[in-house]
C-alpha cells in the first residue's frame, strides 16, 4: 500500500488543546486496478489517533475531492468511517 500526504490542518479542540490533522490518500493495486482510500492521523500532545478506510474508489479525482472535503470540514479519525459510508451511500 502506498500513502501520499494530501493536506495538513491545525484545529483547536473543545478543551482548548491544539491538534494537528494529517490527511492521506492510500493506494493499492489489485489485479492491475488501482483503488484509493483515505487515512486521517490526529496528533494532540503525545496522543496519536489514526483511522483509515480502504478501497473507496478507482477514481483519483473522486478521492482527491473527498479528501478536500474531509480537510475543509476538519473531519477527525473517529468520524472518518461514518463520513465515508455517507459518501458511498450518496454516490
Amino acid at each position: 500500500m502506498t500513502k501520499r500526504t494530501f493536506a495538513r490542518r491545525r484545529v483547536r479542540c473543545e478543551n482548548g488543546e491544539e491538534a494537528a490533522l494529517l490527511y492521506r490518500i492510500t493506494e493499492e493495486k489489485t489485479d492491475g486496478i488501482t483503488r484509493y482510500g483515505a487515512e486521517i492521523v490526529m496528533r494532540r500532545g503525545r496522543e496519536k489517533e489514526r483511522a483509515a478506510v480502504r478501497d473507496l474508489t478507482a477514481s483519483y479525482g473522486r478521492i482527491r475531492d473527498f479528501l478536500k472535503r474531509l480537510s475543509r470540514n476538519a473531519v477527525t479519525p473517529c468520524t472518518l468511517r461514518e463520513v465515508a459510508e455517507d459518501e458511498l451511500n450518496n454516490s
